[in-house]
């Protein structure tokens, strides 16, 4: 759970939410916390950089084109693949 956000402009002009502080728990330590904090700042950037550049190519409001069901689908396939050939990678010895 956050428990803060702030809006930032990214370097494209958009706004990106930054998360300041997260809910720590019972199981969350300053490092947990601090990672959880990278991870969550990473994605925001990688998310609102991939949408613009989505926006960019196909334009249109996504939210009323159909089929993304089939495109999440396909998406989360592609996803699993690239997840197995990395394992293959890392077990060969390959530099990830």
């Amino acid at each position: 759970m956050i428990l803060a956000q702030k809006t930032e402009t990214n370097t494209l002009g958009l706004h990106a939410i930054a998360c300041d502080t997260v809910a720590t728990g019972d199981l969350m330590d300053p490092e947990h916390t601090a990672h959880l904090a990278r991870i969550l700042k990473q994605f925001s950037a990688d998310a609102s950089a991939k949408y613009s550049a989505g926006q960019a190519e196909h334009g249109g409001n996504l939210w009323e084109k159909p089929g993304m069901l089939d495109h999440a689908i396909e998406e989360a396939i592609d996803l699993v693949v690239y997840l197995y050939t990395l394992r293959e990678q890392r077990d060969r010895g390959m530099r990830l």
